[in-house]
């Protein structure tokens, strides 16, 4: 059998099935008499080789609970203990652990630490007794919670892709995560519906509000379909406190598209679900943007992440010894992935994240450095991020630092299950490399369509199989060299010319004059004075612009908020000046809450006629600093 057979198979990587086969070898070299031995030759593929008798008492010994944990690496083992502990109330002996995970006692007790720090970020505490073992104490909720974000890092970015053609396209459901879920919460037939039910509620949206559910969010609502399930199904109900949330839930225009279909895969598994239930499972909408809830901001003010935007930028910013401060589109997005993420937070609604692995190998200082800096930063208002939370954070400062500028000639657009984080790294990575390219924003799997309708594109760059017309080159979300040969063949194809490549540099450090000196350099020395005219025309009205706003708006203005403001809206005007306004990278239209339509109702009517032509990007990312 072929390597590339397996991957397909196992809807994985060649190199996760090769990492795996490593692990198989080991395995095998460890039995008694190493009677069976696993061979590969090029151009053959792999086999077994040993005495079919052997062979048949090897896959017997896979064929039962045990064999198969045999398999599991440490990592992996925690997290299946973790899911043990998680779904039991009682006390759970150490000896039954050690044979369900096909290890020794001694194991299990090394493997504990680990499963400890795995789950202490959700308030578990484990409590052990002499004779009875060890059990998992916490709340219903983040019981829950936890559940979720170990189901969850059982993903990486092929699972997650297939996982969307399962729910899109009805297709198999991936092995590594569907084997997890069918083990420890549901049936495959039930997990099989549950599929059903996402698309389901997914197009209703789509067809009732023309509103589509990100790939993350789609993701996030199985798992936590198939956990409300197992809960319910064992007699384990949410606390009271969260009718709350139910009875808000209930204002929104989408919940009953929720309501209707929760009731319905309930009653064909013949179980009850409560409103309180749905609320929780609608409160994973919070993920698209669909619910902004005006009370949250009780408990974390826009000023307070406003100025934790800023102080994570001035911190990382000096760590790394590299200006992020004067980066208004870092600002801007780090501000609207916060404030998204803090409103998440309070209502534990948590994101799939399948690239952490790769982010923390890719780029381990970044990652290290905000990791500190985020601890520190949170730890004032009793916030925890976990590493995938942390790793969406590091795409933005990434993206920051590989940002550059260049004359492109190709429109692409990016199909991006993974979030504004990992999109904008893309797209700076992709015209950072290729300078005849420009990403004009991102989109998911459902909305590739509507977008080719909307915009002329040349070519579709996607972290996801998918079909259409258009010219496509299927990419990894951490762009590799590879990648780049493969969109640039694409281009050729299109144009037929061979396109120019760029290459990463570091940055000289110039003293302040110095550095204008290198701005001018090619501009003509007679185009000076015609150059500094139109650039005093642009400070001088980006600064009365700042003025009226600022002063206008001083009530919803921090002081930080409103020097961020002033230099937002000088580089805005500047944007404007030369045709390049701000572009938001999400191209689903998502309703606003009643507060920040009214704020931007009124910044409008402030605005004017006289800046009737700004666009709604740009006030978008001007409301941001509003607290």
């Amino acid at each position: 059998m072929k390597i590339k057979e397996l991957a397909d198979e196992f809807h994985v990587s060649i190199r996760t099935i090769k990492y795996d086969l490593e692990n198989i070898r080991l395995w095998l070299e460890k039995q008694k008499d190493q009677i069976v031995q696993l061979e590969s030759k090029t151009n053959l593929g792999i086999w077994l080789s040993g005495e079919m008798r052997d062979i048949k008492r090897i896959r017997s010994m896979l064929d039962n609970e045990v064999g198969t944990a045999m398999l599991l690496s440490q990592e992996e083992r925690s997290k299946y203990i973790a899911l043990e502990l998680l779904l039991h109330k009682e006390f759970v002996t150490l000896n039954s652990l050690a044979e369900k995970m096909g290890v020794s006692r001694n194991t299990v007790i090394g493997d504990m630490q680990k499963v400890e720090r795995l789950l202490q970020n959700w308030r578990i505490e484990m409590e052990r007794k002499v004779h009875y073992g060890i059990r998992a104490v916490s709340s219903e909720v983040n019981r829950r919670l936890a559940l979720e974000y170990v189901v969850q890092s059982f993903l990486n970015s092929n699972e997650m892709s297939y996982i969307l053609q399962s729910i899109i396209h009805e297709h198999e459901f991936p092995s590594r995560v569907g084997n997890v879920i069918t083990t420890f919460l549901l049936e495959r037939k039930e997990l099989e519906y549950v599929c059903q039910v996402v698309k389901h509620i997914a197009r209703h949206i789509r067809e009732k509000s023309e509103q589509y559910l990100s790939d993350r969010v789609l993701i996030g609502v199985l798992i936590r379909f198939c956990v409300v399930i197992q809960r319910i199904k064992t007699d384990n109900s949410l606390a009271e406190s969260y009718t709350a949330v139910a009875i808000k839930a209930k204002d929104h225009s989408l919940y009953s598209i929720f309501s209707e279909e929760s009731v319905k895969l309930a009653n064909h598994l013949g179980v009850g679900i409560s409103d309180t239930e749905i609320g929780f499972i609608w409160l994973q909408s919070l993920g698209n943007g669909m619910y902004h809830n005006e009370h949250h901001h009780d408990s974390y003010e826009q000023s307070v992440v406003t100025e934790i935007t800023a102080k994570i930028i001035n911190k990382v910013s000096q760590n790394l010894k590299v200006t992020f401060t004067d980066d208004t589109e870092l600002f801007d997005s780090l501000l609207a992935h916060l404030t998204d993420k803090l409103a998440k937070y309070e209502y534990g609604v948590i994101d799939p994240n399948p690239l952490v692995a790769e982010v923390i190998q890719s780029y381990p200082e970044m990652f290290k450095c905000v990791k500190q800096v985020c601890s520190e930063a949170f730890e004032e208002i009793n916030v925890f991020l976990t590493d995938p939370d942390l790793a969406y954070i590091v795409l933005h400062f990434q993206a920051a630092y590989e940002r550059r500028y260049g004359r492109p000639r190709f429109k692409a657009i990016v199909v991006c299950g993974t979030g504004r984080g990992t999109a904008r790294l893309l797209k700076i990575r992709l015209e950072n490399e290729i300078k005849s390219l420009s990403v004009l924003g991102y989109c998911s799997v459902l909305e590739i369509d509507q977008v080719l309708k909307m915009q002329s594109i040349d070519l579709v760059i996607s972290v996801l199989p998918i079909d259409t017309e258009c010219p496509v080159v299927v990419v990894n979300s951490i762009l590799s060299q590879r990648d780049i040969v493969a969109i640039h063949e694409a281009l050729k194809k299109i144009c037929g010319t061979q396109l120019e490549y760029t290459h990463e540099t570091l940055e000289k450090k110039h003293g302040f004059t110095e550095s204008f000196m290198l701005m001018r350099r090619n501009i003509s020395f007679t185009e000076l004075p015609l150059i500094e005219s139109i650039s005093q025309d642009i400070i001088s009205k980006g600064f009365q612009l700042g003025m009226l706003i600022t002063t206008e708006f001083k009530e919803y203005l921090s002081e930080q908020a409103a020097a961020g403001l002033m230099l937002h809206i000088l580089l805005m005007v500047n944007r404007l000046a030369f045709g390049s306004p701000y572009v938001d990278f999400n191209y689903s239209d998502q309703p606003e809450s009643k507060r920040l339509a009214e704020l931007r109702c009124k910044l409008t009517n402030v605005l004017g006629e006289e800046h009737c032509n700004i666009p709604n990007s740009e006030i978008s990312a001007m409301l941001r600093y509003f607290s």
